[in-house]
């Protein structure tokens, strides 16, 4: 791509006036987009309202391709699960490839982006881990309305929620024991009848 770069022209002129180099640079246009579509990641998985985006791109390419009038833009049809075949794929090292990996769900939104540096954002607050190796591994445990994931809640945060449960369960209110005690005692009463006295049978 870095010849690429060094004979793109600046400007384009009405394709009357093309010059033998805007030809020439239109049809390497050409063949390297068969080339570049076989590595370029578009994809999108919803699950319950949780969308999982992945792309992959070379953003100067594309930017190329669309300055002389070329689509690359993907068409979909229902497609059964179970009739998908493995399908050729390859990325080729001649594009400056760009990934992107992007998470939304409830209009908040994660996204972690690696070029030539890695890059994190995320739309809620949480806990970033990663790793310290060469090749960066990051783990990421959001919280988002005031709900918090168990794996990233500390032991105080559990302590806390197990005090608040137990409070609940042995909160009776005394007056509602005393009620119940005195409306016990006034039905143990009995009715008396005439011609016989307590115990006169046993």
């Amino acid at each position: 791509m870095l010849l690429m770069k060094l004979v793109s022209p600046k400007t384009i002129p009405n394709k009357s006036e093309w010059k033998f180099r805007h030809k020439l640079y239109r049809f390497l246009l050409q063949a390297f987009s068969l080339l570049y579509v076989r590595g370029k990641i578009d994809d999108c998985v919803v699950v319950n309202e949780v969308e999982v985006m992945h792309c992959l791109y070379d953003k100067w390419f594309e930017n190329e391709l669309q300055r002389f009038g070329f689509d690359i833009s993907a068409s979909y049809y229902v497609t059964p699960q179970n009739s998908f075949g493995k399908r050729w794929y390859h990325r080729f090292g001649v594009f400056n490839w760009e990934e992107k990996l992007t998470i939304v769900h409830c209009g908040k939104e994660c996204c972690i982006a690696r070029g030539r540096r890695v890059s994190f954002n995320a739309d809620v607050d949480g806990v970033l881990l990663s790793s310290s190796s060469d090749a960066v591994a990051i783990r990421f445990y959001g919280r988002q309305e005031g709900l918090v994931s168990s794996r990233a809640a500390t032991p105080k945060e559990k302590d806390e929620k197990k005090k608040i449960h137990f409070k609940e369960t042995i909160n009776v209110k005394p007056a509602a024991v005393e009620e119940t005690t005195t409306k016990t005692s006034s039905e143990d009463t009995y009715t008396q009848h005439k011609g016989f006295e307590e115990n006169d049978i046993f």
